[in-house]
């Protein structure tokens, strides 16, 4: 029992972590302004969460074009620490080096596309009830380009949007995808 509350909180806190490196690294690759006095809120929630990972790693990796490296191994080693204490607490750690960094990489994609699951629903919920918000921009930069070719290649439909629904049922399907191939990458390793 114990061990049942250590691992979900562990896996929530490395989760916020992990999503805020994922967030950060996401509105880089998307150019979103992210200083101070830019107004974005998420900002001022994710750098206070990740600067003390990502800065030292930014030292040694320098982002690279629109790719956040230093974020996004960020999010990669706190989920290796996640996985490495939970075995340990188990009692049991894994000695199979590449299925524990198969899993992990896994994981920061499974964190991302909960993110980004998390965003459309986010975004839908305030597209009705505050418009013009701060808040609602920001998320509307992060989802508008995953929304914006789907928009394009379906017929209009007398002002609904089905674009968020059809966005929701491609993430499950590569959410399904990839535990697949996870499970074929790990078979492969053994």
């Amino acid at each position: 029992m114990l061990l049942e509350i250590i691992h979900l909180l562990l896996n929530i806190v490395v989760s916020i972590v992990a999503g805020s490196c994922l967030l950060r690294a996401f509105m880089h690759f998307l150019s979103i302004r992210t200083s101070p006095g830019s107004g974005n809120p998420f900002a001022a929630l994710i750098f206070p969460v990740t600067d003390w990972l990502v800065l030292p790693l930014r030292k040694l990796l320098p982002h690279w074009g629109k790719i956040d490296l230093a974020s996004i191994l960020g999010a990669l080693f706190a989920i290796i620490f996640k996985n490495i204490i939970i075995d340990l607490l188990r009692g049991f750690l894994s000695f199979n080096i590449s299925v524990l960094l198969i899993n992990c990489i896994f994981d920061v994609f499974s964190i991302f596309l909960s993110g980004i699951t998390g965003l459309v629903f986010i975004n839908i919920l305030l597209s009705w009830v505050q418009n013009n918000s701060p808040t609602q921009y920001y998320i509307s930069l992060l989802v508008e380009p995953l929304l914006s070719p789907i928009r394009n290649k379906l017929p209009s439909s007398s002002g609904l949007d089905f674009s968020p629904i059809i966005l929701l049922v491609l993430i499950q399907v590569l959410e399904i995808v990839l535990s697949h191939l996870r499970n074929l990458f790990i078979a492969i390793v053994f």
